[in-house]
């Protein structure tokens, strides 16, 4: 497998040339011709992106079970998603966040779509089906330097993908308090989750904007002479 990067423009077509060698010293008879265009609205946005639209999720206040005891109960699913935004003032004087997560079995935790960690899970790509460790309890998270550097000013997104082991019982917990060291997220606050049974649909740029509402950019800058003054000079922009 083999990857290459290059310069493309929004809106341009372009054409690639693919030829390969095995080991061998086989090649193709001929290239291999790749046709494509350009459309950074099709760009794929994820469920913990900041840009995803996830207003049709359910919400409702943690400790989220699977089962109706006390606290907040959840669909059954392999593998359940929980969304939360917080409001950090200036992020540039946060130099670490620390997370107290109950959970049972394993998550990954991503900070602004960035994965910030993961418990008890294995390592590599994960998806709606990937097995969790069978783990469960309460685990100190603490993010580092190179964790809230994604931090802005403003509106944050904190994103937990809750995973169930194939050697446990049908279960799952999730409860979350993020502190700095004052509380930002408090445990039994209201959380956005998606527990249907698959991983959430994969939005786009363009999800929900119409196109021809936008007013077209300029594609060029020009300057013209001093006006209505022609007395003076010049000019200070």
């Amino acid at each position: 497998a083999h990857t290459a990067w290059f310069s493309a423009e929004q809106g341009e077509s372009y054409t690639l040339f693919i030829r390969a060698i095995d080991y061998f010293g086989n090649t193709t008879q001929n290239s291999i011709s790749v046709s494509f265009s350009v459309d950074t609205l099709l760009r794929p946005i994820y469920w913990h992106d900041p840009e995803y639209d996830y207003a049709d999720w359910e919400e409702a206040p943690s400790e989220f079970i699977f089962t109706d005891i006390k606290n907040t109960a959840i669909p059954y699913s392999r593998t359940v998603y929980f969304r939360k935004s917080f409001i950090i003032e200036n992020a540039s004087e946060i130099s670490q966040l620390v997370a107290l997560v109950q959970h049972d079995n394993g998550f990954v935790m991503y900070l602004n779509g960035h994965e910030a960690d993961r418990h008890d899970m294995p390592a590599g790509e994960v998806n709606y089906h990937t097995w969790a460790d069978a783990g469960s309890g309460s685990a100190t998270i603490s993010l580092g330097t190179e964790d809230v550097q994604h931090l802005v000013d403003g509106e944050n997104i904190l994103a937990v993908e809750m995973h169930q082991a194939l050697e446990d019982s049908a279960d799952l917990m999730f409860n979350l308090l993020l502190i700095s060291p004052d509380i930002i997220i408090n445990y039994g606050e209201n959380w956005f989750y998606f527990s249907e049974g698959q991983s959430p649909p994969v939005q786009s740029i363009s999800t929900g904007i119409d196109i021809e509402d936008f007013e077209p950019l300029p594609d060029r800058i020009t300057l013209f002479n001093n006006y209505p003054n022609p007395f003076n000079p010049s000019t200070m922009i």
